[in-house]
């Protein structure tokens, strides 16, 4: 689709997001536990801390401030790869929800939710 001014304009289809992450849930891919974020959170923490480290002693011995860019980088990545992905050691501790009562779903219904449900019922 284009649009006055010649340029494309794309627009957002959340129904296809919804089918991704329903099939994502389908498969077990729920998305890291709380102690998963943590330990997540350490790995990048401890290697960017690393590569710091690294980056500054072999840009030093080499004298290249361009190599301590590109060592920093390369430590970034490895930081990436093990605290961006859904790795499954990051799930081993899953939260178990419990599941809805009857009762608490009904009470949660305000009057004017209750009031509507009554109306469409009698149509």
């Amino acid at each position: 689709m284009k649009t006055h001014s010649g340029h494309a304009h794309f627009r957002f289809q959340p129904c296809l997001h919804r089918k991704a992450c329903r099939r994502l849930c389908a498969c077990g891919l729920q998305g890291m536990d709380l102690k998963g974020q943590k330990l997540s959170e350490q790995f990048c923490l401890y290697t960017l801390s690393i590569a710091a480290v690294v980056a500054f002693l072999v840009g030093w011995i080499a004298g290249q401030f361009r190599l301590t860019l590109f060592t920093y980088t390369a430590g970034t990545l490895v930081a990436v790869v093990l605290a961006v992905p859904d790795w499954p050691w990051y799930n081993r501790n899953p939260l178990h929800w419990q599941p809805v009562r009857a009762d608490a779903a009904a009470q949660a219904l305000s009057p004017a939710d209750t009031a509507a449900a009554n109306r469409k019922a009698r149509w």
